[in-house]
């Protein structure tokens, strides 16, 4: 802060008032008054430093009609949320962190590609805190809605299946209330020179502590006068100054008008007429007729032009409710020129514009809903923990309107699009796999055989290739890991005359890899002996 030549100087900024919007982009205000730095006083304006002084108007952005954005889908999901689920907030553009005890098609919280049930909850605004600090309370409405039938459901349960009924109460304004006292400023001088006139100070409430601007209400003890009524002496009646304008001579007299002091003003603003007492007289101070009527001073004359308080308000809010009649609401305040709030009491209340309106006056259109739409049910488990493996889920046509919801006809949800019924899941490589050589010859000729092969576990590279290098079978899964042994089929049996001679395998056709050859052997038919 500045200094000049008399005392020290300091702007005091007030509390912003409530956002002028109750939902979406409005304004806010706030008083700024110049004060002394040691005393407090306020002051005139210009002795303050103006390139100092604080912003007294702000944009503001109110976000609680964020809550009931929610878009459809043509599909519904079978997985409910139960009410003993934790409950959680969720505003718009806010990300959602899927808490493991929840399955992944859970529709919670609903974002854009939601897949919506038929119940929901409709969400209101929030009202006005109830108080200004110290603690106060929120209500807003919350019902069941049904989509298909486009209006309300009485019973609330069925969207409690799809997600925990939202809170209609919330605390509000919970910081402890600053106790504040009465800033007097001085008074200013008597409106008249002469008789009964008027003198006026600026009395606000600031806080005890910070001395920071508050609303009255802040203030217990009652507010100190802002005028009172002045006298000055002598009387009007008596009183005029010296002479005004030129003297003149005439016969060997000297005469010139005079002056009384200004009146009271007709009005303290918006413009008012003062009179004045003018008076040709001679030095003796007797009446006479010959001055210059050109040389008369202003008997008349206007003041207090300066703009009277006036009703000053925002822009509306927005309608908290789309149709069937709802409220919208703006800021309103009395003001002064300077845009300083004052108490409604100093604006005419006969004239103060409206606070609220009706809007949105049309019927609501009831939207209908089709009749049947897929039911999506729960992923199977993947057929493999890694190495692209595949899950299923069952895909059903619903009739909505039916009290148990029963299965008909795929042919009736053709209008939409099936979901799909199979996807691939587990798609990375698997970094251990089993590879199972080929199977031997079978320990018997006839009856009952058995046979074996070779099954070693091999690292995989992050390009799927499989080192021809084994490795220790501990980093392959065991559950994975393919049969050594088994019993040999399409064995004749050992009464038999005839039976298989089977050879040997021969090379493969190809002698380089990642080309498919072939192999022989030799087989024939003879005689068991």
């Amino acid at each position: 802060d500045e200094c000049n030549t008399d005392e020290c100087t300091m702007w005091i900024a007030g509390e912003w008032t409530p956002c002028s919007s109750d939902c979406g982009p409005g304004v806010r205000t706030r008083k700024v008054v110049c004060a002394a730095q040691e005393t407090q006083t306020q002051l005139a304006e210009e002795k303050c430093t103006a390139d100092k002084k604080p912003i007294s108007k702000s944009s503001c952005i109110e976000t609680s009609c964020a809550d009931s954005e929610n878009e459809e889908d043509n599909v519904i999901a079978t997985d409910a949320v139960s009410n003993k689920e934790r409950n959680k907030k969720f505003r718009k553009n806010e990300s959602f962190k899927e808490d493991e005890s929840f399955s992944v098609n859970k529709v919670w919280p609903f974002h854009r590609n939601a897949k919506l049930p038929r119940y929901r909850w409709k969400i209101g605004h929030w009202s006005k805190c109830s108080a200004y600090c110290g603690g106060g309370g929120q209500k807003r409405v919350v019902t069941c809605y049904d989509r298909v039938r486009g209006q309300t459901e009485a019973d609330q349960w069925k969207c409690s299946q799809v997600r925990p009924k939202p809170r209609d109460e919330q605390a509000c304004n919970s910081s402890e209330c600053p106790e504040g006292e009465w800033l007097q400023g001085e008074w200013s001088p008597c409106s008249v020179s002469c008789g009964k006139g008027i003198s006026w100070r600026a009395v606000s409430c600031v806080d005890r502590i910070v001395g920071e601007l508050l609303y009255e209400e802040r203030c217990q003890q009652s507010k100190p006068m802002t005028e009172k009524m002045c006298y000055e002496s002598p009387s009007c009646e008596n009183h005029l100054p010296q002479l005004q304008g030129l003297e003149q001579e005439m016969g060997g007299q000297t005469f010139a008008w005079t002056a009384g002091a200004w009146g009271q003003c007709s009005a303290t603003c918006g413009g008012g007429h003062k009179q004045r007492q003018v008076v040709c007289q001679d030095r003796e101070g007797v009446e006479d007729d010959r001055c210059e009527q050109a040389d008369r001073p202003r008997q008349g004359d206007s003041c207090n032009q300066e703009p009277c308080p006036a009703w000053n308000f925002g822009e509306w809010g927005k309608c908290d409710r789309p149709c069937n009649g709802g409220v919208s609401n703006r800021l309103v305040r009395c003001q002064d020129h300077l845009g300083q709030n004052l108490p409604d009491q100093q604006c005419n209340l006969n004239t103060k514009p409206g606070a609220s309106k009706t809007c949105n006056k049309h019927a609501c259109l009831i939207l209908r809903r089709r009749r049947y739409l897929w039911k999506v049910g729960k992923w199977s488990q993947c057929t493999k923990l890694c190495g692209k493996g595949e899950r299923s889920r069952p895909i059903q046509c619903v009739d909505l309107l039916s009290k148990t919801m029963s299965v008909v006809g795929d042919n009736l949800c053709s209008g939409r699009k099936k979901p799909n019924e199979k996807n691939y899941c587990n798609r990375q490589p698997c970094p251990f796999v089993w590879q199972a050589g080929d199977w031997s010859q079978c320990s018997h000729t006839c009856g009952h055989g058995m046979q074996t092969r070779r099954v070693t576990c091999h690292r995989v590279n992050t390009f799927n290739w499989i080192y021809p290098e084994r490795t220790d079978v501990t980093g392959c899964s065991s559950i994975e890991r393919p049969k050594e042994v088994q019993t040999c089929h399409n064995l004749p049996g050992c009464e038999a005359q005839f039976v298989w001679a089977v050879g040997t395998w021969s090379e493969c056709s190809w002698a380089v890899c990642d080309k498919k050859g072939r192999q022989k052997r030799p087989l024939h038919c003879q005689d068991r002996e």
